[in-house]
């Protein structure tokens, strides 16, 4: 998680790396950002140990990572249900883990803008975008 609360995918190890997991009593669990955390502010607000509110690993509803200080450890998009693999799973991830050994240079591929066009019939088509020369005036 970086600075600004998001979620990211690194190759290399850091701070930003390390959530604290607990483990709640319903068997559920949430990972909180061992780096960061939002500390309270404004008028008349002392400073307490713990008065800092932590930022966490929350997932929506179509998948998609929360940014870490909108989070809570109420949440439901913030609780986690542990799963214990079993011997297929840890086969599955060894030959994930040869293929991408066997792929040297797969880089990211770059994404061609769409633009919806109304077509025939009231129907939209994802034609792509198309720049048309002009003569000057």
């Amino acid at each position: 998680m970086n600075r600004r609360g998001r979620l990211y995918a690194s190759e290399h190890y850091s701070a930003e790396c390390e959530f604290v997991e607990r483990i709640h009593e319903l068997g559920y669990n949430t990972y909180a950002s061992r780096l960061y955390r939002t500390a309270p502010s404004g008028p008349g607000v002392r400073m307490q140990p713990g008065a800092e509110r932590l930022w966490y690993v929350s997932v929506n509803g179509k998948g998609r990572p929360r940014r870490g200080f909108k989070t809570r450890r109420t949440q439901k998009s913030s609780l986690f249900l542990p799963r214990v693999l079993d011997h297929r799973d840890h086969e599955l991830v060894r030959l994930l883990q040869t293929s991408a050994a066997q792929v040297p240079g797969r880089g990211v591929q770059s994404r061609r803008r769409c633009q919806k066009k109304q077509g025939p019939g009231g129907r939209r088509s994802r034609e792509p975008l198309r720049v048309r020369a002009t003569a000057g005036l």
